[in-house]
Order: C-alpha cells, then structure tokens, then sequence
C-alpha cells in the first residue's frame, strides 16, 4: 500500500517542518515555511503588523555635522574678540610713563598713567552681529542635521554657504580695518610732542578675527560639501 501525500493547504505549515529546534507555529521568531521551488528566498522573516520599516540613511549626515561644527566656531570667535584687547600702547615721554589697552569694543583700560577720556572705534559691535549671524546659520545646519527632503537640503546647504561667503567678506573688512586703526595709531603716537619712546603690542582681537575668517571659510567649503552630497542622493549616485 503506497502512502499518500495530502496537500497541507495553505495556511498550514509543509510537513517536517519546523525542523527540530526552529520555534514552532505561533512563536514571534516563527519564519513561516520554505519558499516553494523556483521562488528565491528572501532570507527575512516578515514583519509583524503596524511594525515600522527600516529608514533610509540621511544623505550627507556626516558632512552637515562638520559644517555645524564650523559654523558654531565662527559664531563664537567673533562674539569673544569684541571684547578682547585690540592694542596695548606703552609709552614713554619727558613727563611720565604710561601704559594702557585698547579693546575691540572702544574701551581704554589704563594701567599706569592719567585716565584716558573718549572710547576708540567700536569695531566690537559689528563683531556680535557676524557671530549672531553665523549662530543663525548654525540653526539652519541642525534643521538639516535632524532630518528634511534632499532637494531642501540642497537649496538650504546653497543658502548657507553663499550667506557664509558673505560674512567672511565681512570678517576680512573688519579685520582690515582693525590693522590699519593700529598702524594709523602706532603712527600717531610716534609724532606726539614730549614721547621718547613707544612700544606697541598687537591685541588678541585681531587674532581671533582671523581664526574666524578661516573657521568661515572652512564653513563655506563645508556647505559646498554637503550640497555635493545631497545632489549626489537626488541623482542616485
């Protein structure tokens, strides 16, 4: 008497299966049965219902978090050189000697001699808003770091690096006109009746104006970056 082969049906799992071990029917691991001949198998189980899918990578994650990181060092450079010294002045004339700073903001702070009236230029002020300006950019950057559609991160990473561009342009200015204060100064001093000698000493300011050009420029590469890449992830390449 030859055995019969009865159809399982489909809702019910092929015989032999699961093999020996495999979690049986029911079981949240349960893979279901093979996949019948000629059908490639998967290698995934299903899954379950109201199970959210996997997520597509974010194009660009680590270019935009390196242009955060520059454009949060050029918003804070320029924000700490408005209130450092611009130029310390030591002066000896045929009546005293005298010593006294300059900040970035137009304040004297004397350190030996008569007190010194008036403020010089307020180069300090400009300084905050290209920070503040630079922080605004840096908001834009996280927005694209959380999350957005590539043809947004596109036309956004575009606005930040030609804004970008610009506020360097402005840190450049500053920048110049702070050297050509000191020189005009250095000069001053050394043609005032009585002085027999002047030493003058270039402040942190102009420094870090300079750190900031660069920390700019480094964000508007950046930016150029990850507009690259996102284009790249529109494209499919």
């Amino acid at each position: 008497m030859e055995p019969e082969f009865l159809d399982p049906g489909p809702d019910q799992p092929a015989p032999g299966y699961p093999p020996p071990g495999y979690p049986p029917a029911g079981h949240p691991n349960y893979a279901g049965p093979p996949a019948p001949a000629g059908q490639p198998s998967t290698g995934q189980r299903p899954l379950p219902p109201g199970f959210p899918g996997p997520r597509s990578p974010q194009p660009a994650r680590r270019e935009t978090f390196g242009l955060l990181v520059m454009l949060l060092a050029a918003a804070a450079l320029p924000v700490v050189a408005g209130r450092q010294a611009l130029y310390t002045v030591v002066e000896d004339n045929v009546v005293a000697h005298e010593s006294f700073t300059l900040s970035a903001w137009g304040d004297y702070d004397v350190a030996l001699g008569p007190p010194l009236a008036g403020h010089g230029p307020r180069f300090g002020i400009v300084l905050m808003l290209g920070g503040v300006a630079f922080a605004l950019l840096a908001l834009l950057a996280l927005r694209l770091l959380r999350g957005g559609s590539v043809e947004q991160g596109g036309r956004v990473s575009l606005g930040i690096a030609a804004a970008a561009t610009g506020l360097v342009g402005l840190l450049v200015g500053i920048t110049a006109a702070m050297t050509l204060q000191i020189q005009s100064a250095f000069a001053g001093y050394q043609e005032a009746s009585g002085v027999l000698e002047v030493r003058l000493r270039v402040g942190v300011a102009v420094w870090l104006c300079l750190a900031s050009v660069l920390a700019g420029g480094l964000a508007v590469t950046a930016a150029l970056r990850v507009r690259r890449a996102f284009r790249e992830a529109s494209s499919g390449y």
